[in-house]
């Protein structure tokens, strides 16, 4: 790496699997009532997980227990969001 790369992180969605440049995926976060709230600027505090956009792996990670386990946390969630499906 030479002194003009910056460091750019990659995370992982949690319903494909596929790795992402961070600023390409959407941060999912649960308050305190376990309602999940999209965090666009990645500010909110808490333990997050990452979905890309496609319609399928949004369906997928609210459906799933794939939320539970990347909040580490016991569900069920409330979608707090409008996702492509409603």
């Amino acid at each position: 790496m030479s002194l003009g790369d910056k460091h750019r992180p990659i995370r992982t969605c949690i319903s494909c699997g596929e790795k992402r440049e961070k600023k390409d995926l959407l941060r999912l976060v649960p308050d305190e009532n376990r309602v999940v709230r999209p965090d666009y600027n990645g500010s909110m505090p808490g333990r997050g997980a990452y979905v890309c956009g496609r319609e399928e792996c949004m369906r997928r990670a609210m459906q799933d227990r794939l939320l539970g386990k990347a909040f580490r946390m016991r569900g069920p969630f409330i979608c707090g969001f409008r996702t492509p499906l409603q």
